[in-house]
């Protein structure tokens, strides 16, 4: 998944090898695929899986011990993905890493910090994830706000932290990250996620525009056009001058009046169809009912003919007999 990875210089032992949520301190250089350095040689501490490194970078990490060099090649898709980063690295570029594992410290919780330590180390994170939004790289930036809202549901309505505290703190950093996620959702077709973002954020915000305009996008991208208008015009209540609101809105309702007009059409054939179906259908019972009734009418005929005939013959005996 990585690419290829190389050990240069073995570790202590694999009871040395960092656990999830640890953090690690490493030395790390970054290489173009044709070892042309393009980050020189530093110290770089992070918290395993944890979204706060390079994809290619935690994965290793992950598999060395304590004192390790590695080196990977990674895809693109693991490094920088398709935006890169101009103008050192460019989009789509495979990139290898030298990696020595210095440090491993113990896990560290919620409860080990303060709850303005908790946020602020939150805060960081989500602008981290800001700036990979910025750059296009929209699949980092979900795994990073996807990290920090998990980490901010697992304390709930924290333990260690005084609900006045979490209210002033917690829950304002939840409904941004929460917003955030729903917009990188958007760019990677994640619509379901982006709907359920927004939901939470509702639930927490009811007046919180952007939570209502992009559920709306992503309403409308599921097709489901009329619930993504009722989210667009309550987005336009809390917005009226939003130009970008009223727009969206008018193409949406275009969309959905188109539809429905097509809709109402293909009923009309189908229904047109029907009919015509019904008038041949009658127009065939019509003719088999006429060729019943002039059939019974030479079957009355007949019967009147054979009736007279008899009759006759009786009056010619009975009038050979008088004479």
């Amino acid at each position: 998944m990585r690419g290829t990875e190389e050990t240069l210089r073995k570790g202590k032992g694999d009871d040395t090898k960092p656990k999830p949520a640890q953090k690690v301190t490493i030395l790390l250089e970054e290489r173009l695929e044709d070892g042309t350095v393009v980050v020189e040689k530093r110290e770089v501490s992070f918290t395993i899986n944890e979204g706060e490194a390079l994809p290619a970078v935690d994965m290793t990490v992950c598999l060395m011990c304590l004192d390790e060099v590695a080196l990977v090649e990674s895809d693109a898709r693991f490094a920088y993905a398709e935006p890169g980063l101009p103008p050192t690295i460019p989009p789509n570029s495979r990139m290898q890493f030298e990696i020595e594992l210095l440090k491993v410290e113990p896990a560290e919780t919620a409860f080990d910090q303060t709850v303005e330590e908790f946020t602020i180390k939150l805060e960081k994170r989500r602008q981290e994830g800001n700036s990979l939004f910025k750059h296009g790289n929209y699949q980092r930036a979900v795994i990073i706000y996807q990290k920090i809202i998990s980490r901010l549901e697992s304390v709930g309505l924290t333990k260690g932290f005084s609900d006045e505290k979490e209210k002033q703190l917690v829950v304002p950093l939840k409904i941004s990250s929460l917003n955030n996620f729903a917009a990188a959702c958007l760019h990677v077709e994640m619509y379901k996620e982006a709907v359920e973002s927004c939901d939470k954020v509702v639930a927490m915000d009811p007046d919180n525009s952007k939570a209502h305009f992009r559920k709306a996008k992503a309403l409308a991208s599921l097709g489901q056009l009329e619930e993504s208008i009722v989210s667009f015009q309550q987005a336009q209540r809390l917005e009226p001058k939003d130009t970008l609101i009223q727009k969206q809105l008018r193409t949406v309702q275009q969309e959905l009046s188109r539809q429905n007009r097509k809709q109402r059409a293909m009923y009309a054939k189908m229904f047109d169809g029907l009919s015509r179906d019904e008038d041949a259908m009658r127009s065939a019972e019509g003719a088999k009912d006429e060729e019943r009734t002039s059939q019974n009418s030479w079957f009355s005929w007949g019967k009147m003919l054979l009736v007279l005939g008899a009759v006759g013959a009786l009056i010619g005996i009975w009038w050979s007999r008088s004479s």
